[in-house]
C-alpha cells in the first residue's frame, strides 16, 4: 500500500528533472542557470507536480467512467465516507509535492552553487534533429 506513495515522490521528482529540460530547451539562452535559477526550479517544481495532478485527474475519470477504484474509495466491498474516501488522492497529491519540491530544491542548491551544473540537469542530444535547431 505505501509504495504508491514512493511511486508519486519518485515519478514527481522525474518529472521536475524533466522540467529543467523542458525549461532550458524553451528559452533561447544557453545561460539559463545563471540568470534564473530560480525560475528554473520553480518551473521544474510546477510541472511535476502539475502532472501528478494530471495523474489523480485521469484516475478520478477512470474510476467514473470503468469503475475501477484507482482512488480506493471502496474497501472490502464497502463505500468509504468523507475523510476516509479522500486520504488516498490527497496524500498521492502530497506526495507528488513533496517529490517535485526535493527535485527543485536540489536542482536550485546546484544552480547557485555552481551555475555550470545545470548541466546536469538537462538532456542533451550528441545528434542535432529538427527540435535542437532553431527554426521557430
Amino acid at each position: 500500500m505505501f509504495w504508491d506513495k514512493y511511486e508519486h515522490v519518485l515519478s514527481a521528482m522525474m518529472l521536475a528533472g524533466l522540467g529543467f529540460s523542458i525549461f532550458q530547451g524553451l528559452l533561447d539562452s544557453r545561460d539559463n542557470s545563471r540568470r534564473a535559477p530560480f525560475l528554473m526550479s520553480l518551473f521544474a517544481f510546477s510541472f511535476g507536480t502539475a502532472c501528478g495532478v494530471f495523474w489523480e485527474l485521469y484516475e478520478f475519470t477512470a474510476d467514473g467512467l470503468g469503475g475501477l477504484n484507482l482512488q480506493r474509495y471502496e474497501e472490502a466491498g464497502r463505500m468509504l465516507i468523507g475523510r476516509a474516501a479522500l486520504m488516498d488522492t490527497m496524500t498521492d497529491l502530497i506526495a507528488d509535492l513533496i517529490g517535485a519540491f526535493l527535485m527543485a530544491l536540489i536542482g536550485y542548491l546546484l544552480m547557485k552553487r555552481d551555475p555550470s551544473a545545470s548541466r546536469y540537469l538537462i538532456f542533451k542530444s550528441k545528434h542535432q534533429n529538427f527540435f535542437s535547431s532553431s527554426y521557430f
